[in-house]
């Protein structure tokens, strides 16, 4: 099989060890190969990522080609006393890595037989550079989406920067000979935002978990203490662990939990967890000593973390969050232990619902909360191990990247019999 190379342009990239949204170009990179598709990377220098994770590198092979940029970050390189203006980064901190990245794409594109352009977003300056790439070289080129772009942009509506970032996605969308998204609700969404988009076709492709990341000696013995794991960030305004605290410190005072059975652990603290009004936000409900904030490890050792825990927890407590699915609620799926997912209606509460060992419950609901956690409790109590296997292969990560070559093969036909169409017709041979 003879086989074909994509331009795979990501800001977020091994060793990049800050952002979920690592994982989705890095698994399409690895297993693309094997469904004919030699990845080209085109990213950024890893100084300019704020946490490294090496151990990400070690899962791609020596052959895989990266090419790393420089980039102006606009918040760390021209910010005064930690500001700047708004108007430099529209429509991101990241705007500067467009014209070092249209240089070595460009150079790229010339040194290889490229026949497809993937971009993946956010920050979506990685969009522009494949929209002018394309524009540039007419390579099909394929936009995905791990989050929304203009509907999670803040400034109100009527402003100048939404009216500029509503134009440059309404280009993205017309130039794109596909776009893919990571849920049904987010491609709906980003399709009929643009009365011009309505129609055309797009493709989802969800995360996934990798069943290479599984050891074979997964822990399935029953957790030593009742402990809550969520792995990830928290904050305020997204993720807020106020319903849970309020329902463990419920089922603590009133004699239905032991306090020192009991813990709930947040992987990855960084950010508003360190804050005061996290700290007195634990104090209020008294669970000092429950509540447990660890810091950020690699993705191998979260892997390992997250088998520990009696409960794996995800939190999605805002309405631009309906639309999405973490990343990592794949990768509690394949573990295996119960999950507790604490979100409005939405993709989240659809998915983990269709499995066994899931519960989806409203922020509101305080009730059905404490009972679900208490249910597990005692179950835990009396030296029930829990583990539930679930049938997961459509997503593992190896079956979404063929699904992603898929799709290239299809845009690089549909080029290559417009090609072929233009050679043959004869308004060419009236020219000639």
């Amino acid at each position: 099989m003879i086989s074909k190379h994509v331009l795979l342009v990501t800001y977020h990239f091994p060793p990049d060890g800050g952002s979920s949204g690592v994982l989705r170009p890095l698994k399409f990179a690895k297993y693309l190969p094997q469904f004919g598709w030699i990845p080209h990377i085109l990213t950024v220098k890893p100084h300019l990522y704020e946490t490294l994770d090496w151990s990400l590198e070690q899962e791609l092979v020596s052959e895989i080609d990266i090419h790393r940029t420089r980039a102006i970050v606009i918040s760390r390189h021209l910010a005064v006393a930690g500001h700047y203006p708004g108007f430099l980064a529209v429509p991101d901190r990241m705007v500067g890595w467009i014209p070092f990245a249209l240089w070595e794409g460009l150079y790229l594109i010339r040194k290889f037989p490229i026949t497809a352009i993937y971009s993946t977003a956010p920050p979506p300056s990685a969009h522009l550079i494949g929209y002018w790439l394309k524009r540039w070289t007419h390579i099909p080129w394929v936009a995905d989406y791990r989050d929304p772009w203009v509907d999670a942009v803040h400034p109100p509506m009527g402003s100048l920067r939404r009216k500029i970032e509503t134009r440059m996605e309404e280009k993205i969308l017309e130039q794109a000979d596909r776009v893919i998204a990571t849920t049904p609700a987010l491609l709906h969404q980003i399709l009929t935002h643009y009365p011009q988009s309505r129609d055309r076709q797009g493709t989802v492709i969800y995360n996934g978990y990798d069943e290479a990341d599984f050891a074979a000696d997964m822990v399935c013995a029953q957790p030593p203490v009742f402990e809550l794991l969520h792995a990830g960030l928290i904050t305020k305004q997204y993720r807020n662990p106020e319903p849970l605290m309020c329902a463990m410190a419920r089922l603590i005072q009133t004699g239905q939990m032991l306090k020192e059975d009991v813990r709930l652990t947040f992987l990855s603290g960084i950010g508003w967890m360190q804050s005061q009004e996290f700290q007195d936000m634990i104090d209020r409900f008294g669970l000092d000593g429950v509540i447990l904030v660890e810091p950020r490890v690699s993705h191998e050792q979260a892997l390992r973390r997250m088998q520990q825990a009696a409960v794996l927890v995800g939190i999605q407590a805002s309405d631009d969050t309906r639309v999405l699915i973490p990343a990592k609620i794949f990768e509690y799926l394949r573990i295996g232990r119960p999950i507790v997912v604490i979100a409005d209606e939405g993709e989240t509460s659809r998915l983990v619902r269709q499995f066994a060992g899931c519960w989806s419950i409203e922020p509101s609901d305080h009730e059905r909360l404490c009972t679900v956690l208490r249910a597990l409790y005692e179950t835990w109590k009396r030296g029930e191990a829990q583990w539930f296997y679930r049938e997961l292969k459509q997503f593992d990560r190896m079956a979404l990247t063929g699904n992603l070559a898929e799709v290239m093969n299809q845009c690089s036909t549909v080029r290559q019999a417009e090609c072929a169409n233009a050679a043959n017709s004869p308004m060419r041979d009236k020219a000639l």
